[in-house]
């Protein structure tokens, strides 16, 4: 997927800071310097959540590229906001309140995110709550912090408020075999603005200091952050919607656009940057 020449060539630059929406994130000694680990959402159902998910989402990201599971952009500052709740983490739906989810995506576009990574879902339906989180996906777009999130695996055509939000880059997975994953969700907004990733069998961190291997749009909403932030790191001078452009642009198409999401090719991006006539740095 083009990925590889893009990490090869960087670790990522600490002045890229990604934010990890998601549960909390276990220590561990493959997330180490230079990427930085903080929470700036403290709230007590979350910390009581279990730390698998999260701590898999960061490891994709930021784990040393000395790890078994190397992670992608570790050079990168990475930022945690915990806000899945522990009754959601135990029935297994990595989900939040629109509420929440508002609150933790405007904290982190203050904190200086300038992408966040989103493989939670939401619940609730109250238009207030929905309209609060409509009003911090634009805020975002307001600060040119993008927004990379999960289309999730409930193997239908799907769309909600998130994936909707015309800021927001949606993603699906691919299998080893580069089709659609069957659970991975497709959609129109997701065929039209989004790009599709590898989502199966991807490892990364376990708490305890030990691995994992998981599956799932979650993985591959990872997989698009990390190579957006090393793209940014390559080329500081990219705007946020010219990076966007980019890694749409340059995917390739697996199937109909109305449902369906071009397959991400990293190098691609990196190409259509430099036609915008700006200079990676090495």
């Amino acid at each position: 997927m083009g990925i590889d020449v893009l990490v090869q060539r960087s670790i990522g630059s600490p002045d890229v800071v990604v934010a990890v929406i998601d549960g909390p994130v276990s220590a561990h000694p493959d997330l180490s310097a230079p990427a930085t680990l903080r929470t700036d959402v403290n709230d007590p159902s979350a910390d009581a959540c279990d730390t698998a998910h999260g701590t898999f989402i960061a490891g994709i990201l930021a784990a040393s590229r000395e790890s078994a599971a190397p992670g992608l952009c570790p050079g990168c500052s990475l930022l945690s906001s915990p806000v899945l709740t522990a009754n959601a983490a135990a029935s297994g739906r990595m989900s939040t309140s629109p509420a929440r989810l508002a609150a933790a995506i405007t904290q982190c576009v203050n904190a200086g995110a300038r992408l966040i990574n989103l493989s939670v879902a939401t619940t609730g339906t109250a238009q207030r709550s929905r309209e609060e989180l409509r009003l911090a996906l634009s805020f975002a777009a307001s600060r040119q912090c993008l927004v990379v999130a999960a289309a999730g695996n409930n193997g239908t055509l799907f769309s909600n408020v998130i994936t909707q939000h015309p800021w927001v880059l949606p993603v699906s997975a691919l299998g080893n075999d580069g089709r659609p994953l069957r659970r991975a969700n497709l959609g129109a907004s997701i065929g039209s603005r989004g790009v599709a990733a590898p989502g199966e069998g991807v490892m990364s961190l376990a708490p305890g200091g030990g691995y994992a291997i998981g599956s799932g749009t979650s993985a591959a909403a990872a997989i698009v952050t990390g190579t957006l932030a090393l793209l940014w790191s390559a080329v500081p001078g990219a705007t946020a919607p010219s990076l966007r452009d980019a890694i749409v642009r340059g995917a390739r198409r697996l199937g109909p656009a109305s449902v369906v999401p071009p397959s991400m090719h990293g190098l691609s991006a990196d190409r259509l940057l430099e036609e915008h006539h700006l200079s990676p740095t090495v």
